[in-house]
């Protein structure tokens, strides 16, 4: 029996998605040991101003809930402890957790800093069965970076999102291959990813609880109520067919970084000098990856809830501060202008239309090169000694106050994909690729 089900499994395609538990709170447990059997909040702005963007299990076990502000979590709570989130030690957790997936398949899609789907078809004879390999990958992310993942394993991307979720914290589920349809019958509709409140009311007016009950609808049906590439993929799902390939990220569009004040002000200075601060850290990572940017915007939100924001295009692409930021500080003085005594509550910086930095082979380097090596030096010497052994006079210190949520997917995982990618390409090359053999 068992012979006949790795044989099938051998000509089946074969999708995991690796969820990792409560991620943000158990890094911070890890790097804070007493705060292991506590209920822990970790607040996406300052404490007490910011929302809950995680929190652990004996947490969501009282009745925490995630985007609730961390005010009334405290109020509602007051055993709770609270900590504020540090995205750069979750980044760097995410790095060490991508690696790990890849030391056992190269086909890897990132999703966000704690979750990600990969595949073993193509490694099938390394890992002849996927629940053995969950389980090493498991149990490798739990002995090296003490660390908790739950993983679905399925045929097809939706199926082992859904799996992944069914014995959190901790678990490894298996959608029997061949019997997909017959596992997700009794799921009600909700468990589906994409069926968000819209959808939900739809096909409740049709008397839909379960995804066995889509199957009585017809395909045209469900193209009518939500649309021809909406009903299509639930079509599939319910019937079992998810055939969509994991997506190679390709290169960023944009870096963003913004901050929940830590209290609210009317000191131009001061939010300027933020400003700077979190233009610099986009800049480094821009750095990082190789680019240049054309587009900078800068945005605020003021304690009576109006936004203001400024755009500027650039006729020269550029990673140098010396040019970002004297626009900045303009853009600043432009929004004072504006706004008398703003009370500011929120800000944020954000960088687009990224072109390759290719490098200038000049013997003599104009004014704005010189800008740029400049800013390539401090990069070099933040790499090396780690940030911030060096830094601008109006940004000094400011990191000892502040963490920046940063929006979209962490350039340190396109570096894990490319990084990843020149050494299988290089092992490729010598004619051996190491594998890991299991009993």
């Amino acid at each position: 029996m068992i012979g006949t089900y790795r044989a099938k499994v051998l000509m089946q395609r074969i999708i995991c998605h690796l969820d990792m538990d409560a991620f943000f709170a158990s890094v911070e447990e890890k790097h804070d040991p007493s705060l292991r059997g506590k209920p822990v909040l970790v607040a996406a702005g300052p404490v007490g101003r910011g929302a809950v963007a995680s929190c652990n299990y004996i947490a969501k076990r009282l009745g925490v809930k995630t985007g609730m502000s961390t005010a009334e979590a405290l109020r509602l709570f007051p055993q709770a402890v609270a900590v504020r989130a540090n995205y750069e030690r979750y980044q760097e957790a995410s790095e060490q957790i991508l690696r790990i997936v890849y030391r056992f398949t190269p086909d890897v899609e990132p999703l966000s800093l704690d979750e990600c789907f990969f595949e073993l078809t193509n490694v099938q004879r390394r890992w002849p069965d996927p629940l053995v390999a969950a389980e090493a990958i498991q149990r490798t992310i739990d002995e090296e970076l003490q660390l908790s993942a739950s993983i679905g394993v399925s045929s097809g991307k939706s199926l082992a999102k859904i799996a992944s979720d069914f014995k959190k914290p901790h678990g490894i589920t298996v959608v029997p291959f061949g019997y997909e349809m017959d596992w997700i019958d009794t799921l009600p509709i909700e468990a589906v990813p994409g069926v968000g409140q819209a959808t939900h009311r739809k096909l409740t007016e049709l008397g839909i609880v379960t995804c066995g009950d889509i199957c009585k609808l017809s395909l045209g049906i469900l193209h009518k109520r939500l649309g021809h590439v909406h009903g299509s993929y639930l079509w599939n799902l319910v019937h079992g067919r998810d055939e969509r390939p994991l997506a190679k990220r390709g290169a960023a569009k944009s870096i963003s970084h913004q901050s929940t004040l830590q209290k609210t002000t009317t000191d131009k200075e001061y939010v300027e000098s933020l400003l700077l601060y979190i233009a610099e850290r986009c800049l480094w990572r821009l750095r990082k990856s190789e680019m240049k940017t054309r587009g900078l915007s800068i945005y605020m939100r003021f304690a009576d809830q109006r936004f203001a924001q400024r755009v500027i295009h650039l006729k020269q692409a550029t990673q140098s501060e010396q040019i970002i930021f004297p626009l900045v500080s303009e853009m600043t003085r432009e929004i004072w202008r504006s706004n008398p005594k703003p009370r500011v509550t929120f800000i944020g910086v954000h960088l687009s239309d990224f072109q390759p930095a290719t490098p200038q082979e000049k013997l003599f380097f104009d004014d704005t090169e010189k800008k740029e090596r400049l800013s390539r030096t401090m990069s070099s010497l933040r790499e090396k000694f780690h940030a911030p052994v060096i830094t601008t006079a109006r940004t000094f210190g400011l990191h000892h106050s502040y963490r920046l949520s940063q929006a979209g997917l962490s350039f340190t995982v396109m570096k894990v994909e490319e990084d990843e990618a020149r050494a299988m390409t290089k092992r490729e090359a010598e004619g051996y690729v190491a594998m890991e053999m299991v009993e």
